[in-house]
């Protein structure tokens, strides 16, 4: 924020739906809840305060990503595909900004033979597959389903969101 008359240390800055962080030169707004959000910037004259600005912004949520897996939400895949996996990824929500970053999910493989061991489960922390969730893929068989689900994703403000399933034929 800059204004010709008033220096950093003699402007404040106050927020109807927020909380101001300031770090170096840099001040950022977290927003507590969507609406009108209202700015107002004083300049500081001795004990008053001089109203020089008031900005208002309509505060939204921000759309949830969706999860991709081979550049896909579902369909078939090929065993070959699967094992060259290294991570689940997420679409963009803003642009190219990093909103969202995956936490974990819980991998589901069901066997094409319905035998007493036709289901195996695995929970994966974070975007990137761990050994366990590997070598479930490796040892898939055409046929086999594989659902991701209860795909966990946090954003900027800590907040933890869970997104659909997504499921594959194994081809």
């Amino acid at each position: 924020i800059y204004h010709e008359k008033y220096s950093g240390n003699k402007l404040k800055v106050k927020i109807n739906r927020g909380e101001l962080k300031y770090k170096n030169s840099e001040c950022k707004i977290k927003f507590k809840s969507k609406g009108l959000a209202i700015i107002s910037v004083y300049g500081i004259d001795g004990e008053s305060e001089k109203l020089l600005a008031v900005k208002k912004y309509q505060v939204k949520d921000i759309p949830l990503p969706k999860i991709l897996f081979f550049g896909k939400q579902s369909g078939k895949i090929s065993k070959n595909e699967l094992i060259n996996q290294k991570y689940l990824s997420l679409s963009e929500t803003l642009g190219n900004e990093n909103i969202f970053k995956i936490k974990g999910f819980e991998i589901k493989r069901i066997r094409k033979n319905n035998d007493s061991n036709s289901f195996e489960t695995h929970i994966n922390s974070g975007e990137k597959f761990d050994k366990q969730s590997k070598t479930i893929f490796k040892n898939t068989k055409n046929g086999d389903i594989l659902i991701f689900g209860n795909i966990q994703v946090e954003s900027l403000d800590g907040r933890i969101s869970v997104l659909p399933s997504i499921i594959f034929n194994i081809i």
